[in-house]
């Protein structure tokens, strides 16, 4: 039987070894697609198994008071819908798109036989309805995803 203590252990070094994947150069799509702001952080990257049409996928934040400033970037470049607030988050739709560029192929290449890559932005349940408030929301999240067009 493992130890309490033991298994704490083993849960934190598994979840540090995973933000450090994640947080890995190597990992950070939107780096590779554009100029990224310095305010989006890479808080997730994942390759997704080969039976989706989906093969990668990345999540970065950014803090509330930094919002407006990406949102107009991914608005502005790659056709983002602006952010809405529908129910009880914030999210865009449409989705924006992100042409792939030859460094982003050079090192995803493996994973696809044609890139459609998208981009969104949103916020988790918050009670702020107004944009003029979303500094009180602490992170807002962009999500990129890459999809294999051949698979589509």
């Amino acid at each position: 039987m493992i130890k309490t203590k033991n298994y704490l252990i083993l849960l934190l070094l598994f979840f540090n070894s995973y933000n450090i994947t994640a947080k890995n150069k190597k990992n950070d799509i939107l780096a590779l697609l554009m100029n990224k702001p310095k305010e989006l952080e890479l808080v997730r990257f994942k390759v997704i198994p080969d039976y989706s049409q989906e093969v990668l996928e990345a999540e970065y934040r950014v803090p509330g008071n930094k919002a407006y400033k990406i949102e107009r970037i991914l608005h502005k470049k790659y056709g983002m819908a602006k952010i809405k607030h529908v129910c009880c988050i914030w999210e865009t739709h449409p989705d924006g798109v992100i042409p792939a560029t030859p460094q982003f192929n050079k090192r995803y290449k493996k994973y696809y036989k044609k890139a459609y890559i998208k981009v969104a932005m949103g916020a988790y349940e918050t009670p702020i309805r107004r944009r003029k408030n979303w500094h009180k929301i602490p992170y807002f999240y962009v999500l990129v995803t890459v999809y294999d067009e051949s698979r589509i």
